[in-house]
Protein backbone atom coordinates (compact mmCIF):
# COMPACT_ATOMS: atom_id res chain seq x y z
CA UNK A 1 0.00 0.00 0.00
CA UNK A 2 2.96 2.35 0.46
CA UNK A 3 3.49 2.72 -3.28
CA UNK A 4 -0.16 3.59 -3.78
CA UNK A 5 0.06 6.19 -1.00
CA UNK A 6 3.17 7.66 -2.61
CA UNK A 7 1.43 7.91 -6.00
CA UNK A 8 -1.61 9.51 -4.38
CA UNK A 9 0.62 11.98 -2.52
CA UNK A 10 2.58 12.78 -5.68
CA UNK A 11 -0.59 13.48 -7.64
CA UNK A 12 -2.06 15.78 -4.97
CA UNK A 13 1.29 17.37 -4.05
CA UNK A 14 1.10 16.29 -0.42
CA UNK A 15 4.02 17.03 1.89
CA UNK A 16 5.91 14.12 3.48
CA UNK A 17 4.01 14.65 6.76
CA UNK A 18 0.66 14.82 4.95
CA UNK A 19 1.59 11.60 3.18
CA UNK A 20 2.27 9.94 6.53
CA UNK A 21 -1.12 11.08 7.77
CA UNK A 22 -2.92 9.59 4.76
CA UNK A 23 -0.97 6.36 5.29
CA UNK A 24 -2.01 6.21 8.95
CA UNK A 25 -5.62 6.95 8.04
CA UNK A 26 -5.54 4.08 5.54
CA UNK A 27 -4.09 1.88 8.29
CA UNK A 28 -7.23 2.56 10.38
CA UNK A 29 -5.91 5.22 12.69
CA UNK A 30 -8.93 7.46 12.46
CA UNK A 31 -8.81 9.99 15.28
CA UNK A 32 -6.60 13.05 15.51
CA UNK A 33 -5.32 11.69 18.81
CA UNK A 34 -4.34 8.28 17.38
CA UNK A 35 -2.56 9.84 14.42
CA UNK A 36 -0.86 12.43 16.63
CA UNK A 37 0.43 9.71 18.96
CA UNK A 38 1.84 7.77 16.02
CA UNK A 39 3.61 10.89 14.73
CA UNK A 40 4.72 12.31 18.07
CA UNK A 41 2.63 15.39 17.38
CA UNK A 42 -0.38 17.13 18.93
CA UNK A 43 -3.97 16.45 17.86
CA UNK A 44 -4.43 20.13 16.95
CA UNK A 45 -1.41 19.98 14.63
CA UNK A 46 -2.81 16.87 12.95
CA UNK A 47 -6.19 18.59 12.59
CA UNK A 48 -4.50 21.52 10.82
CA UNK A 49 -2.59 19.15 8.56
CA UNK A 50 -5.87 17.45 7.62
CA UNK A 51 -7.26 20.85 6.63
CA UNK A 52 -4.36 21.22 4.21
CA UNK A 53 -4.87 17.69 2.85
CA UNK A 54 -8.60 18.34 2.38
CA UNK A 55 -7.85 21.53 0.48
CA UNK A 56 -5.34 19.82 -1.82
CA UNK A 57 -7.61 16.85 -2.53
CA UNK A 58 -10.90 18.78 -2.69
CA UNK A 59 -12.38 16.67 0.10
CA UNK A 60 -14.06 17.76 3.32
CA UNK A 61 -13.85 14.79 5.66
CA UNK A 62 -11.57 11.88 6.48
CA UNK A 63 -14.19 9.55 5.00
CA UNK A 64 -14.22 11.45 1.71
CA UNK A 65 -10.42 11.44 1.63
CA UNK A 66 -10.26 7.71 2.22
CA UNK A 67 -12.99 7.16 -0.37
CA UNK A 68 -11.00 9.17 -2.92
CA UNK A 69 -7.91 7.11 -2.19
CA UNK A 70 -9.81 3.84 -2.52
CA UNK A 71 -11.55 4.94 -5.71
CA UNK A 72 -8.40 6.10 -7.47
CA UNK A 73 -5.88 3.58 -6.27
CA UNK A 74 -7.23 0.44 -4.63
CA UNK A 75 -10.13 -0.04 -7.03
CA UNK A 76 -7.70 0.17 -9.99
CA UNK A 77 -9.23 3.39 -11.25
CA UNK A 78 -5.92 5.19 -11.36
CA UNK A 79 -6.14 8.63 -12.89
CA UNK A 80 -2.47 9.40 -12.37
CA UNK A 81 0.95 7.83 -12.46
CA UNK A 82 4.48 8.69 -11.44
CA UNK A 83 5.53 8.42 -15.10
CA UNK A 84 5.14 11.88 -16.71
CA UNK A 85 5.23 10.38 -20.23
CA UNK A 86 2.10 8.37 -19.51
CA UNK A 87 0.32 11.41 -18.09
CA UNK A 88 1.19 13.53 -21.11
CA UNK A 89 -0.38 11.02 -23.50
CA UNK A 90 -3.85 11.37 -21.94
Amino acid sequence: MQNEIKEFAYHYKLSPRETEIVFLLAKRRTTFKEIAQSLGSSPSTVKNQFKSIFLKTSTNTKSELLGLFIEQVLANKKVFTLDPEINSSW
